[in-house]
């Protein structure tokens, strides 16, 4: 995957993170919590496992793409380090995420700040990152 696309197809990933930030703000920022909560937490379900495949697959197609450059003896400079680490910590807490809610629930109560966090890192990524590439270009 070229550079460029794997920028726009990570801002579809921002949207999404965003859309998944706001259905968790409409359930569990209100009080009382929203009628439809029962539908809203489907849905934020729903599109956490979209959400989850979408980083997945970039994540592989950045690791391919630092292969290529590699091989091509490319030097990475900080911001490239800083995108790959970022990217795995807001993988990893994704992962805890789901964990804390499918099997570990006494961990239950820190998922919304979890959540928080994947929020924030998917922006800081792409603003490192995807923003960067596209001023520069």
């Amino acid at each position: 995957m070229l550079p460029l696309s794997k920028t726009w197809v990570a801002l579809g990933m921002i949207v999404l993170a965003m859309v998944e930030f706001w259905l968790a703000m409409k359930v569990f920022g209100k009080k009382p919590p929203s009628p439809k909560a029962k539908a809203l937490l489907k849905t934020h379900r729903v599109l956490g496992y979209v959400f989850l495949g979408y980083l997945v697959f970039l994540m592989i197609a950045g690791l391919r793409m630092v292969g290529f450059f590699a091989e091509a003896g490319a030097s990475f400079d900080t911001r490239v380090m800083l995108h790959i680490i970022l990217a795995m910590v807001v993988f990893v807490v994704l992962v805890f995420k789901i964990l804390f809610i499918r099997a570990y629930r006494q961990y239950r109560p820190a998922v919304p700040a979890l959540g928080i966090i994947v929020t924030g890192g998917s922006v800081l990524i792409w603003l490192v990152a995807g923003l960067m590439f596209l001023v520069i270009l």
